[in-house]
């Protein structure tokens, strides 16, 4: 219910940007061209240092399709 709460909050704020973990991905990728966003999310966590884990990456998923 939390989950499906804040995705219609993003919703009306910005858009149909996320809903599942690979949605925000895959319009993750599509914001930066097409390019790998795994590698780009792994480089931007090695950058950024601990803790950086599975909800940190989701939401720089989301970030990066947020116009």
């Amino acid at each position: 219910m939390y989950r499906e709460a804040l995705a219609n909050a993003a919703r009306r704020a910005v858009g149909p940007c996320i809903g599942t973990t690979a949605s925000a991905y895959s319009r993750g990728s599509a914001a930066l061209g097409g390019k790998d966003i795994d590698g780009f999310l792994r480089a931007m966590g090695q950058s950024i240092g601990p803790p950086w884990q599975a909800k940190h990456k989701l939401a720089a998923a989301a970030a990066l399709c947020v116009p």
